[in-house]
This record gives structure tokens, sequence and C-alpha cells, in this order.
């Protein structure tokens, strides 16, 4: 169904908005006098990839992928390129759930979102997959 395909784009849309937001990724700082402080970055930020906080970086990288590749699939009305969008969303939702590892102060609201849309898009690309079997 072409409204399904176009749900799928809407999604990784949203997700690679989101993304761009400067509230997703989280750092927290040690502060001397005491509690640490919170300062929040966009996935696409280098900042928390460089203080070893690599899912961000690494979510934004493979959903932008999956932009390219769903508008591939689109444009070339191929069968084959939904199983490949099905693994990419996959890793990307398991590897977007990440910081939670740190702790989860180091994840925000934001970064959910991108998880249950990325999770989302897993289903529905599979829904296309079958389809097209």
């Amino acid at each position: 169904m072409k409204s399904r395909k176009n749900i799928c784009l809407i999604v990784i849309l949203a997700v690679v908005i989101l993304e761009l937001l400067p509230y997703g990724a989280v750092l927290n700082f040690g502060n001397p006098d005491g509690d640490p402080f919170r300062k929040t970055f966009s996935y696409f930020s280098l900042t928390p990839f460089g203080y070893a906080n690599l899912a961000p970086f690494m979510t934004a990288v493979l959903s932008v992928v999956i932009l390219l590749h769903i508008i591939a699939a689109i444009l070339c009305k191929t069968k084959n390129l939904w199983k490949g969008i099905r693994v990419e969303s996959s890793i990307a939702g398991i590897v977007s759930f990440l910081p939670v590892v740190y702790g989860f102060e180091f994840y925000s609201g934001i970064g959910f979102a991108i998880t249950i849309l990325l999770v989302a898009l897993f289903f529905l690309s599979k829904q296309n997959e079958e389809e097209r079997q």
C-alpha cells in the first residue's frame, strides 16, 4: 500500500526532526558544589560523542541512512529494499536505547520518542515487506 510507505516516510522524517532538536542527547557534568548539572544536545552534535556517549550520533547517522533507503524504496518500487529498512530500523532502535546503560539520567523524553518511532518504523517496514511477498 502506498499509504503505509508514506507513513514510513513521515515517521522517519519525524525521527530526524526530533534528532535535530537540542534536547535529545544528555550529558551530566560534575559540579564541585554537589549536584551534577545536566546539559542536552542535538543527536547530530559531536559533543556527546566526544564524552563517550556514542549512541545519539550513531542513531542520527542510521536515521539518515534509513531516510535515504525509504526514499529509494518508494521511488524505485523494488521489493527487496524493505528488508534492509527493517534491519536498519531495528539496529537504530536498539542503539537509541543504549544511553540507559549509563542510567536513566542520561536519557530524555525526546530520546524515548525517537526510540518509540524507530520501533514503530520497524513494524511498519515489516508489514511492507510481508505485503510485497
